[in-house]
């Protein structure tokens, strides 16, 4: 922004000192002193008030494992699209392939087994997808909504005994 506002700063001390076209460098003067004064800014004032982050030399999977590797089924890895292809054309034949994540296709995921046994969902019911445990609490929703309707008609109906007998 400093750049910019530089503009605006000699536009404005052009319009102020009245110059004509024919004047040459009228508004520099305030261009530059903005710009000094917004890198000055930027490197002298900002980070009293905003302290820099120290950077870390732990790496990513090294995160992971300190996290519990429990990242759930989408991490930086598998939905960075570069990172699947590197993993694919990696020459360590060590290196685990990484599987693309898309939400349609979580059961691909080789945490997906885990993720679902650790939910409660059985292996039968979801093939290890988050789209199971969404099925499972569908059915106990279903369940739920009957047994509310249920009642409703009781009560609608002891309400209309209620009322014929007044």
């Amino acid at each position: 922004w400093a750049l910019p506002l530089g503009l605006l700063a000699a536009a404005f001390e052009r319009q102020w000192k009245g110059a004509s076209e024919s004047t040459d460098f009228v508004g520099a003067r305030w261009f530059f002193m903005h710009v000094l004064g917004h890198l000055a800014f930027l490197q002298y004032v900002l980070p009293v008030f905003e302290p820099e982050v120290p950077s870390s030399s732990l790496s990513y999977e090294d995160a992971l494992k300190k996290c519990g590797g429990s990242a759930g089924l989408a991490d930086y890895r598998n939905t960075n699209p570069i990172e699947v292809l590197k993993s694919h054309a990696g020459t360590d034949p060590d290196e685990k392939k990484l599987i693309f994540y898309r939400q349609d296709k979580e059961h691909l995921q080789k945490r997906a087994k885990k993720f679902n046994s650790d939910m409660g969902v059985s292996d039968e019911f979801a093939k290890g997808s988050v789209l199971g445990v969404l099925r499972k609490l569908d059915k106990e929703t279903d369940a739920l909504k009957e047994e509310v309707s249920g009642a409703w008609e009781e009560t609608k109906e002891r309400i209309g005994r209620d009322i014929s007998s007044v």
